[in-house]
């Protein structure tokens, strides 16, 4: 076994977990307080993808607070020096509450932003292709549930391997290729809406506020490419567990959320940016 210094082992990531975890957070209720204020203003309070975020809102929540769960509870060091109870609370939380928010909370935020998008292009073929991409979504989804539930059998063998006839699949490639096809949904969804925006009779301004609005949506794809690419180093066989990957989690499943409040948080602005520019007009026809 090898031996670690009293340094290395006091050596941790705490305070990085701790600031990026408090910072989704606060980030998150502050979205879904603008994201309400700005769907009141506009009159579409009572609507389907408003209903939706409310459980996207819980989920996104619950991943950083499971994970500042976990730092409370030792999870702090690199994985080289987790000891075994460690371990074992890190996988239970990980399966039962890191998955479950994953999959649900990207899936409906990802499902709400393409309803808002029905909202703005009544294209016949917009909405077709729309909808292939909301049952990717769903039936992904529903694998990705199925998947966290029957990583092992019985479940409780991932973090206990003393149970006798126990067995698991390759856990390791199954959290890495899940991510892959939200890349795929994502980059489709992004994509999508762009030679649409640029049918509408608007002005080309409010054209390319639309343009920007929806590329804001790749906020989620940046943060599942990069969860994708961190999960490559993290070697779950050798138990070398790596905090700031599994954060990267809480950061995907945020970034998806506050995504899919952006476009009413962009309505909520739009009469302060309207009044800046008659503002700078006005003091443009005064000189």
């Amino acid at each position: 076994m090898v031996q670690h210094s009293a340094l290395y082992v006091d050596e941790d990531q705490s305070r990085v977990v701790f600031g990026v975890s408090i910072g989704v957070l606060v980030l998150e209720v502050i979205s879904f307080a603008l994201f309400i204020v700005g769907r009141g203003k506009i009159k579409m309070l009572n609507s389907f993808e408003t209903y939706l975020l409310v459980p996207a809102f819980f989920c996104a929540l619950l991943s950083p607070i499971s994970t500042l769960y976990l730092v409370a509870h030792g999870l702090k060091r690199d994985g080289k020096v987790l000891f075994i109870s460690e371990v074992q609370i890190w996988l239970k939380f990980t399966i039962l509450m890191q998955s479950f928010a994953w999959i649900v909370g990207c899936s409906v935020s990802k499902i709400s932003i393409l309803l808002i998008g029905h909202k703005v292009f009544v294209h016949p073929v917009y909405r077709p292709i729309s909808f292939v991409i909301m049952a990717i979504v769903v039936i992904h989804a529903v694998v990705g549930i199925v998947l966290a539930c029957t990583l092992c059998t019985p479940l409780a063998y991932e973090w206990n391997k003393t149970i006798p006839g126990g067995h698991c699949i390759d856990v390791e490639k199954t959290f890495t290729w899940i991510s892959f096809p939200n890349i795929v949904t994502d980059v489709a969804m992004v994509i999508l809406p762009q030679p649409f925006i640029w049918r509408l009779k608007l002005a080309r301004e409010q054209k390319i506020g639309l343009t920007i609005t929806f590329i804001t949506f790749g906020i989620g794809t940046i943060t599942s490419i990069v969860r994708f690419a961190k999960y490559f180093t993290f070697n779950l066989g050798d138990n070398k567990w790596d905090l700031l990957s599994h954060l990267w989690t809480t950061i995907e499943i945020g970034g998806y959320f506050i995504s899919a409040c952006l476009p009413s948080v962009r309505a909520l602005l739009a009469p302060v940016i309207a009044r800046i520019k008659s503002q700078d007009c006005s003091s443009g026809g005064s000189l």
